[in-house]
């Protein structure tokens, strides 16, 4: 099994793609179209069926087996509502991820792909996953608890294949298990798994042969298959039933040990005959530093899950692990699949030194509890109320909130419930562990798996055959022939030889605003200037600095000192302020340090991944697409040089509220449910000038504005296409469009004119007459006498009788001192140390 945090790609992290897989090479898209691939017959006597070995042959078929895909969605819909198909990212990690790696491909004579299917070794990433059908947890999301009671009155058999006695789910619980969560997974080698399907009339067949072929096979340490699950769709369910599926149960459970990261101590690991222990999957456990059974080989990192274990010495020279599993009667190869990675090349006729230490299954015996019969569920209609439930089925109304008050922590009496809420109304003093049900291909990392869709997982029982059993289902097939390279398929798009340069897009978040310097502390001068401007606010003026100087000059040293003290208390504070201006602003660099190495990190993408959120044309020797004029790319894939477009339409013409694209055509996406979204190679896609005005995270929403080669259309321009004179129209508006166009750079800046306000009114100022006027003047009509004039301005700042005055009195120490006072009180408290 790869090594999960191996094969994630930075480059693919970059793009903002969620994959867990190695870049891999571009697709090699077929030459043909899949709406005119025929359908398998059921005997498959025109197809021709391919056995696939290698992960790198279906590789070869990716691009195939995704249309193919989309193409079955298509022809279902017909009939029935289908779900959406297998995106690539998805087929594409599992191709890349998924170990053994085996399966068939089904093809007509032609060469044209009708079918595919691979198989695997069960695996999740989930280390409290558990296999329950007897949680309440296990089936709640299913359509299908008074399926039972409508087929009885009606005489019909449609009831779901489940598990619900619970021993196919005990059954898959009590099978081997180990590996680690965050790397390889957890392994199962006694399960397998449908990992990958498709078919155009050919599915059941494919499935049964995949069947045949896991009862055939010879067992070895990571396939010793006695299970196949797969996830199934909802409008498989019947399909798969029909095969001999079974519903199971599979729930995640919360531990309290589990979400700080600690491994509960599983009491069944010892080196004699493990005692009683609880049937719920257990933690290996390294065996205890005093141990005298402890060896350096046995020492595991501590994040590694497995099912219950023992330890067993080897008391005598050239047992082997067939010796071991003999006397503890279990199977040979679960011993080495636990030892594989202590003892790399065990096998099971491997003889054993004296001392060698082994883990060995230790499964304690199931205890035999009281058959209770399975939680019943109402599903409310609209306005119910759990007193009326409890009424209708005749139970205590507060057992019936305490039963449900867990999954519904607002339930009350007389609470309206929503149509389609669930309750519970049997078994109520039963104590169910806290769990959501399973959501297969799921990571750790993955932040939706809380929000994630549950999994309808199924399973089949495999009977083990012999060699010399006859093969029903590979014999009535046609001859199976090793797989070979398809014909069909066009050439890859280049593949970048040297990396190219990264391109730094624009950030996406405001960086923090810088933090602002405290202001320098004032001098005495300055202190005194301000204080004489706030008295009298006919000093601000720039003319009078020098009379103000003078005034300062003309003070004693005593009332100079005062104004000294105010500065130096001024200075006191700035200091304290500037000390925590330089921590602010020492923090603000880190900040804008670290926003802008994350920044550079997401935001570098490569030149070849230009096509995200772009719209594009298809060229003209494309297979598919040409019903479209213009297509957005949904999603794009980089490393494998493939787009997921929706189609776009043309809806009306922009208003007069978006003044650029006035009179300009609006398009919008296709509706999603008509089904018309394309798969493509990157390289029929020709990106295209557009602007998408809305800015919108839901692209259904979203309006866009191409500018593929349009001559943009003058506001308020006739868009009607039954006018006779439209082109003589749009020819002479262009005509004069050019004739009239000119260089905005060659024309000089038009000055604006100065505004300042005056007692709630606005005064425009005359521009200064240095300034040489804009040449566009010259083609407006010339003003008139009267509209040139203009109010008489003030020739000084100070009125004559102000200026006698100053002259008289250069300062304020002739002033009355009543009146002095009552200036000085007006300016502010933090002034009025100044009066005299």
């Amino acid at each position: 099994m790869n090594n999960r945090h191996d094969m994630v790609s930075p480059d693919l992290l970059r793009t903002g793609l969620n994959a867990h897989r190695r870049p891999q090479s571009p697709l090699k898209p077929p030459n043909y179209a899949f709406a005119q691939v025929a359908k398998a017959k059921k005997d498959l006597s025109t197809s021709v069926i391919q056995e696939v070995k290698d992960r790198d042959h279906f590789k070869e078929c990716m691009a195939e087996m995704v249309l193919l895909c989309n193409e079955a969605i298509r022809r279902n819909k017909a009939s029935r509502s289908a779900s959406k198909p297998l995106s690539l990212e998805y087929i594409a990690d599992r191709l890349d991820v998924d170990d053994p790696c085996f399966g068939y491909l089904a093809r007509s004579r032609e060469g044209h792909l009708q079918g595919f299917i691979t198989v695997t070794t069960f695996t999740n990433w989930q280390k409290n996953f558990r296999w329950d059908s007897h949680n309440e947890c296990s089936f709640y999301y299913d359509n299908n608890d008074d399926e039972e009671d409508d087929a009885t009155d009606t005489g019909t058999s449609t009831t779901r294949r489940i598990d619900k006695d619970g021993s196919l789910a005990q059954e898959l619980e009590r099978t081997v298990r180990l590996g680690d969560p965050y790397n390889e997974g957890i392994v199962w080698p006694r399960i397998a798994e449908v990992s990958l399907l498709g078919a155009l009339g050919c599915g059941k067949q494919l499935v049964q042969l995949a069947i045949e072929q896991l009862e055939f096979q010879k067992p070895a340490a990571n396939a010793n298959y006695d299970y196949l699950v797969l996830q199934a769709t909802d409008n498989s369910i019947g399909f798969y039933e029909s095969l001999g599926f079974v519903r199971v149960g599979a729930v995640t459970f919360e531990d309290e040990t589990l979400k700080e990261n600690k491994r509960p101590e599983s009491p069944s690991l010892n080196s004699t005959s493990s005692a009683e222990s609880s049937d719920v999957a257990a933690v290996a456990e390294p065996l205890p530093p005093t141990s005298p059974e402890k060896t350096d080989c046995l020492a595991r990192p501590s994040n590694i899950v497995s099912s219950p274990l023992k330890v067993h010495v080897i008391q005598q020279g050239g047992w082997t692990p067939f010796d071991v599993a003999r006397k503890y009667k279990v199977n040979p190869w679960d011993i080495v699949f636990l030892n594989r990675d202590v003892y790399p090349d065990i096998g099971v006729k491997s003889r054993l030194r004296k001392g060698t230490t082994l883990y060995v299954p230790n499964f304690p015996e199931p205890k035999e509890s009281k058959k209770q019969a399975p939680t019943k569920w109402f599903v409310a209609k609209e306005n119910d109320t759990p007193r009326k439930i409890a009424k209708l089925h005749s139970v205590a109304c507060n057992k019936l909130i305490q039963a449900n008050i867990h999954r519904l922590p607002e339930l009350q009496p007389a609470s309206r419930l929503k149509a389609g809420t669930r309750i519970k109304v049997t078994n109520l003093d039963q104590v169910e562990e806290v769990c959501q049900q399973y959501c297969h291909w799921s990571f750790p990392d993955d932040s939706s798996v809380e929000n994630g869709e549950p999994s309808y997982m199924m399973v089949y029982k495999i009977e083990r055959k012999t060699a010399r059993a006859p093969r029903v289902v590979r014999d009535a097939l046609p001859k199976v022939v090793p797989f070979s390279t398809p014909k069909l398929l066009l050439d890859a798009p280049p593949k970048q030889q040297t990396p190219p340069l990264p391109v730094v897009v624009k950030p996406t978040r405001k960086r923090p605003n810088p933090p602002k310097p405290p202001p320098k502390p004032p001098s005495g001068l300055d202190v005194f200037k301000d204080h004489q401007k706030q008295l009298y606010p006919e000093l601000r003026t720039r003319q009078q600095e020098e009379f103000l100087l003078k005034k300062w000059n003309s003070l004693s040293k005593y009332k100079q000192g005062r104004y000294e003290q105010v500065a130096i208390d001024c200075a006191k504070h700035f200091e304290a302020a500037q000390e925590v201006y330089q921590k602010a602003y020492a923090k603000w660099q880190d900040d804008c340090h670290n926003s802008c190495a994350m920044d550079i990190k997401n935001n570098l993408v490569n030149k070849e991944s230009s096509l995200f959120c772009k719209v594009v044309k298809l060229r003209k020797d494309a297979i598919e697409g040409h019903n479209y004029t213009y297509w957005f790319v949904l999603t794009y894939i980089p490393d494998l040089k493939w787009c997921h477009l929706a189609p776009m339409v043309p809806d009306g013409v922009f208003g007069p509220e978006r003044k650029k694209s006035q009179g300009r055509t609006r398009w919008r996406l296709v509706d999603e449910t008509l089904g018309h979204e394309l798969d493509i190679s990157s390289m029929f896609c020709i990106p295209v000038r557009s602007k998408a005005l809305k800015k919108t995270a839901d692209a259904d929403k979203e309006e866009w504005d191409i500018l593929d080669g349009e001559t943009p259309k003058a506001p308020g321009s006739i868009t009607s296409s039954s006018s006779p004179q439209l082109s003589d129209i749009f020819s002479e508006v262009a005509t004069i469009s050019k004739r009239e166009k000119r260089s905005i750079r060659k024309q000089p800046v038009r000055p604006r004119s100065a505004i300042k306000p005056m007692s709630g009114k606005i005064a425009i100022i005359k521009p200064p007459t240095e300034i040489v006027a804009s040449p566009a003047r010259s083609t407006r009509s010339a003003k008139s006498p009267r509209s040139s004039r203009s109010s008489p301005k003030r020739s000084s700042v100070y009125s004559p009788r102000r200026i006698a005055l100053k002259r008289n009195h250069p300062s304020d120490d002739f002033l009355d001192p009543a009146r002095k006072a009552r200036k000085i009180n007006t300016v502010g408290a933090r002034r009025t140390v100044l009066q005299s």
